[in-house]
């Protein structure tokens, strides 16, 4: 059935979704309703016909009703999209307005049509909040994210941890492409072939603006950038890790070297032990001018320069039996000058830096003294034409940071040992294996490889570290940092013995390689002594229960089957008091340790050793208060 067009006009009025509001433009007196504007608003009809337009509906902004009823006046015609409100009894509702004119029964009247856009106004703000969120994730975010256009590789946009990290300000970034702080062509290039679809992961290196270089773990995906797609590239600084990561495989290479030389440690100075011991003793015993003496000295001389290969493998190995001391830096390396200077030549100039910091370190000072002589030593092989060596030492307070790229130091205050040449200097193969014993750029027969893995033995047995920064053709310099420590530093004063080295007392011998034995006990009884000897701990306590005289020294091997050297030293000096102990080894340091021997300031001496060497030490044993 077709409706009158007045019946039509009314229902289409009555069912409209939107608020009908039919307004006299004269008053603005609002003259009919219809029931979804009593529904918005939450008053009565008769309430709201009391009402006028200008009271019913309000603006966000100054003038805007003002503007609303000119620009209707005018036009007959006015639609806005925001700022007006409509006035409840509960405060007012965000609507969109639009005033047009009609023609009722010979009247002109206006029909405001307002839709309540409240809940679009919430959505628009938890949009709004949305976004503002994740802008502060991607701004304040701890790794550098960047938006890079897949088609062209350029740079969308960057959070502000990227612009602090690589350096660039914002709009420099944005005139960038992926490809020009690209160092790694694999990381670009797999960059430049990005999926477009999924998650993705790959390492490369990129460079700051300064030039400097740092490696990145790079996860992407790809997202909705406006009508395009963008990769979404989080880029997570390791370089410090992949430094630790070097460190930690460098220190594997080097604790595997040194279990090597440790193992090898007994047999071998054992061997060496007769080899200079009876060396030294044909010395003594042959005519000066005849060919066997100068046949003996050889075999000692190689023989020393055998001990002098194992030591420093233990060295690095970090194995060596050392005694550290409180040392003064500066007073040390004083004390070397004027050999350092006649070891490097006229033509390479030897320049001191020494600062009146007092700088004092624990260390051996025979090793202290091995590190400055092995650095001088390859910086005068670096610089063959001539060139300039300096030695500085300063103060270095170590912080946080420092400290974590250099896992054997602690934060605090460290004296700084700098060896800086103006030689050829070294590439990164080089570098790469540098402290690597037996590895050299030497000519065969010219270098063992060993000195400085000596250096870097050494250095991390005292608690400290060393860097290395050099460059093919502009110099090296090797930076060694070393705890300082607060305590007085000790007078290095060697002590000689002023006794002789001759005895009458009676010394029971404990040591189960056989030719280690017959050797000691041949330079004991040439000076004197009376010798009992065992092979191991059970024939030296039947030896200590048997013979009927006194005795004096109990000069025993460390390690032995069966019983150690300190288990027997404890049983004999329970059934002989006052008997004094002397212990030997060719093990190495944790050995020793591991055997209850040094930690006690036991009297030790340690193999190889020369008939002057034992003699000495054992009229020291006997002689010392009881």
């Amino acid at each position: 059935m077709t409706l009158p067009m007045d019946e039509l006009a009314q229902t289409l009025f009555e069912e409209a979704g939107d608020g009908l509001y039919l307004f006299d433009p004269e008053d603005g007196r609002i003259i009919d309703v219809n029931p979804m504007a009593q529904r918005l608003t939450g008053y009565a009809r008769h309430e709201l016909l009391t009402m006028s337009v200008k009271s019913l509906f309000t603006s966000e902004a100054a003038g805007g009703m003002v503007r609303l009823f000119r620009a209707y006046q005018s036009t007959g015609l006015f639609h806005s999209q925001e700022g007006y409100r409509l006035r409840c009894p509960g405060g007012t509702i965000p609507v969109n307005l639009t005033v047009t004119r009609i023609h009722a029964k010979h009247r002109t009247l206006g029909l405001i049509t307002a839709r309540d856009i409240t809940e679009r106004r919430e959505a628009e703000e938890a949009l709004r909040r949305s976004e503002r969120y994740y802008r502060s994730l991607y701004e304040n975010a701890h790794d550098p994210i960047m938006l890079i256009d897949p088609a062209t590789q350029r740079v969308l946009d960057v959070n502000r941890r990227a612009c602090d990290m690589y350096g660039f300000e914002r709009e420099e970034f944005l005139n960038l492409t992926l490809k020009e702080i690209s160092v790694d062509p694999g990381g670009a290039a797999e960059a430049e072939s990005l999926s477009t679809s999924g998650f993705h992961h790959f390492e490369t290196t990129h460079r700051r603006k300064v030039g400097t270089q740092m490696h990145l773990d790079v996860n992407y995906s790809v997202v909705a950038y406006g009508e395009h797609k963008a990769i979404l590239m989080i880029n997570r600084d390791v370089t410090e890790r992949k430094q630790l990561e070097e460190q930690l495989r460098q220190a594997q290479k080097m604790e595997a070297v040194g279990r090597l030389a440790g193992g090898i440690a007994h047999d071998f100075n054992n061997l060496l032990t007769v080899v200079i011991g009876y060396s030294d003793c044909l010395m003594v015993d042959l005519p000066k001018q005849a060919s066997a003496q100068r046949m003996a000295k050889e075999i000692h001389t190689a023989a020393e320069r055998a001990a002098e290969l194992t030591g420093q493998l233990l060295a690095f190995g970090r194995k060596a039996i050392i005694s550290p001391r409180v040392l003064q830096l500066n007073g040390a390396i004083r004390e070397t000058e004027a050999m350092l200077r006649r070891l490097i030549g006229e033509d390479i100039e030897l320049a001191i830096d020494l600062p009146p910091a007092d700088l004092k370190i624990r260390m051996d000072p025979g090793q202290l003294h091995q590190v400055i002589l092995n650095l001088s030593l390859n910086a005068r092989d670096a610089m063959p034409k001539g060139g300039r060596l300096t030695i500085a030492t300063a103060p270095f307070n170590l912080d946080d940071q420092a400290a974590r790229t250099r896992p054997n130091l602690q934060p605090g205050p460290h004296a700084l040992l700098t060896f800086g040449d103006t030689g050829c200097g070294m590439g990164p193969d080089v570098v790469a294996h540098l402290f690597e014993p037996f590895f050299t750029t030497k000519e065969v027969g010219k270098g063992t490889g060993l000195g400085l893995a000596t250096v870097y033995g050494i250095i991390d047995q005292a608690g400290g570290h060393t860097d290395v920064e050099t460059k093919q053709g502009h110099g090296t310099t090797f930076r060694i940092y070393l705890p300082h420590v607060e305590v007085p530093a000790t007078d290095l004063e060697i002590q000689l013995p002023g006794s002789p080295l001759r005895g009458a007392e009676t010394v029971l011998l404990v040591e189960d390689e056989r030719m280690v034995r017959a050797y000691t006990g041949h330079v004991l009884r040439e000076r004197g002594y009376q010798v009992l000897e065992a092979a191991d701990g059970a024939e030296a306590l039947k030896l200590c229960t048997e013979h009927p005289g006194p005795l004096h020294l109990l000069l025993t091997d460390v390690v032995l089957p069966r019983l150690s050297g300190r288990e027997l030293a404890e049983r004999t000096t329970a059934l002989r008091p006052g008997l004094r102990v002397l212990y030997i080894s060719g093990y190495t340091g944790d050995t020793v340790l591991r055997h209850g021997v040094i930690q006690d300031d036991a009297q030790f001496l340690a193999k190889p050793f020369t008939p002057k060497a034992l003699a000495g030490k054992v009229r020291e044993v006997l002689d010392s208060p009881a």
